[in-house]
């Protein structure tokens, strides 16, 4: 009993920095984009909430929504309902009371396989929506991978192994990888498809690609050059109406770039050698919890109550002592957390998201869902805020609806950027 305690205590500060491992998991090929291949192995659900912390932007970044939407004319969406009697692209009703009062039920462009998990994504706060700075449950094959330089892909749990959470990784790389251009493909070659995508032009899409890397050249040679980037809605407002019998959004998709402070490695040197003695200190006292609450499992069986209260209180003082050792860690961080944030680059972030508007968002298809998943989630959450109770009754009622295609989302990215 002691001695599971404080096996859990001796390790509680290295959960308290990185995801703990999982059982390891055989990884196999999956789908391919542009030729360059991808893979899935199993990996743990990214469920981390949408901050402007630089913890976030360093260790997170990636595809991430939180915006919640607001009515164009102050109204209010009052009810969400989902009817399959109607045809894909139109089963979303949704219930909108203007500022006069009068309500009127419209239909919502969006289809199956998009509005379930979009829907589920939106019941949870943690909006992060994927990630390249990912995990696998296999810790040995993840460094390996890492190593080679390859890229490790984690999905919110609700979009992991969808159509959406696939091209929400294109969208990922859309600006930064040519194979971003073209659409993923199964291991026949046979392009992956969702109802609803059209008219796809990899060689079109080739060139927007090539202009729009052109115009962040020409930037960077300005001086404004991004060293990442979080794609989403930070910072953007979502507006909806009902117009000629349907609903209508405002708000595009948003690049939100950003560099480090020119002192980040000073600090970062700074904050490792105040830290180091006190993780030494913590995983010392932990390793020493659990060796005497290992004896006193072994005798407790012949101790007196005098010697078990004794020992309940000793454990009690560890318990004490490695919370008050894990308070000084995190007040240390919380010390530096202003001296480590990234600089914003709002200029640059206006210009490059409506330069990619302009350039069609480049991958058409992708740039589609993007915009779906910006619009429709921030609209949940806008009906979700009001009427907790009635949101999670809409997400349940479409319990039964199939999501297809069925896909893999792979979580390896093999070497596209060396």
């Amino acid at each position: 009993m002691w001695q599971n305690r404080f096996r859990t205590a001796a390790a509680c500060f290295l959960l308290f920095i990185v995801a703990a491992s999982w059982a390891a998991a055989q990884s196999y090929s999956a789908y391919s984009l542009g030729g360059v291949t991808y893979a899935r192995s199993a990996a743990p659900a990214l469920r981390v909430p949408v901050s402007v912390a630089h913890a976030f932007f360093r260790g997170v970044g990636g595809v991430a929504f939180s915006a919640v939407a607001e009515s164009a004319d102050g109204g209010a969406v009052t009810a969400l309902g989902y009817d399959g009697s109607r045809p894909d692209g139109q089963r979303l009703l949704v219930t909108v009371q203007g500022f006069d009062g009068n309500a009127q039920t419209v239909a919502a462009g969006i289809f199956d396989w998009q509005l379930v998990p979009i829907a589920r994504f939106a019941a949870d706060v943690n909006g992060s929506a994927m990630t390249l700075f990912g995990q696998l449950e296999d810790k040995t094959a993840e460094k390996q991978l890492l190593d080679a330089k390859n890229r490790i892909i984690n999905y919110h749990d609700q979009l992991d192994n969808t159509l959406v959470g696939l091209r929400l990784l294109q969208a990922d790389i859309l600006i930064i990888q040519e194979n971003s251009t073209d659409l993923f493909a199964d291991s026949s070659g046979i392009l992956i498809l969702g109802d609803g995508e059209i008219g796809h032009d990899v060689d079109q899409n080739r060139q927007r690609f090539a202009e729009l890397a052109q115009w962040q050249d020409q930037r960077a040679s300005e001086g404004q050059k991004y060293q990442s980037y979080v794609v989403g809605d930070i910072g953007q407002r979502v507006t909806f109406s009902v117009q000629d019998g349907r609903l209508a959004f405002t708000g595009i998709p948003y690049w939100y770039c950003w560099q480090s402070k020119p002192e980040l490695k000073q600090n970062l040197e700074q904050l490792g050698a105040l830290e180091a003695p006190l993780v030494e200190q913590y995983n010392g006292i932990a390793s020493e919890a659990q060796t005497y609450a290992s004896s006193v499992e072994i005798g407790w069986p012949t101790m007196t109550d005098e010697e078990k209260l004794a020992a309940n209180a000793r454990i009690g003082e560890y318990d004490s002592t490695l919370s008050s050792k894990k308070q000084q860690i995190e007040t240390l961080r919380s010390q530096f957390e202003s001296t480590l944030d990234v600089l914003p680059m709002p200029e640059l972030s206006d210009a490059l998201s409506n330069k990619i508007y302009e350039l069609g968002g480049i991958n058409p298809i992708v740039y589609q869902t993007l915009t779906t998943v910006m619009h429709t989630a921030a609209l949940f959450r806008h009906f979700k805020e009001r009427d907790p109770a009635g949101y999670d009754l809409f997400v349940q009622s479409l319990g039964g609806v199939p999501v297809v295609p069925a896909v893999e989302t792979p979580t390896i990215q093999y070497s596209a950027l060396q």
